[in-house]
């Protein structure tokens, strides 16, 4: 790819330093001038800094199972399961097309090799 670039004759080689030269202002410049600016700020995070309280989170839990959830919770889990449930299993035996299909699937012992593809013999 760079023997496109790199011709026998002059200005192929003064297209290349102007482009390099113009590479090199606009993006390692840039990127040094970015790096110096914001370096200070990088070195004042507090790195070592790695729990946040998170408030209105609830609780921490290491390698527990965490507080029981309330009565009301698990009331609601279960009629949301149990309606989900009722929801696919009606729709199950009133619509069974939509899972098994819509017409009943033909028996491949009948199709003719004309109908496979399969040339005569």
């Amino acid at each position: 790819q760079l023997s496109r670039f790199w011709g026998s004759c002059q200005c192929c080689q003064l297209t290349l330093s102007i482009k390099e030269s113009f590479y090199f202002n606009y993006y390692y410049k840039n990127m040094l001038r970015k790096l110096l600016v914001n370096a200070p700020r990088l070195l004042n995070k507090n790195v070592h800094k790695q729990i946040t309280p998170a408030r209105n989170h609830g609780t921490y839990n290491y390698r527990c199972a965490g507080p029981k959830p309330s009565k009301k919770i698990i009331f609601w889990t279960e009629f949301t399961g149990g309606l989900m449930w009722f929801w696919v299993l009606y729709h199950v035996w009133h619509e069974p097309g939509h899972i098994f299909g819509e017409f009943p699937y033909p028996d491949p012992s009948e199709w003719t090799d004309e109908e496979l593809g399969i040339p005569p013999e």
